[in-house]
């Protein structure tokens, strides 16, 4: 999981700083896109369900 962690969790709250910093970015295409393909990374490299909650309730606003 540490290398999960670092190569995919670490992305993801980068984009989460990014949606809170830019106001209606969570609207914004491209960034859905990548917060979608980020957290189906993670998933598949076996980061827990627990820790993409977060992510995942941030897509659904």
């Amino acid at each position: 999981m540490d290398d999960c962690q670092t190569e995919f969790v670490e992305p993801l709250e980068t984009l989460r700083r990014r949606a809170r910093a830019t106001p209606g970015l969570l609207q914004d295409d491209a960034w859905r896109i990548e917060m979608t393909a980020a957290i189906a990374a993670a998933r598949a490299c076996g980061v827990s369900s627990k820790t993409l909650a977060d992510f995942e309730a941030l897509l659904r606003g």
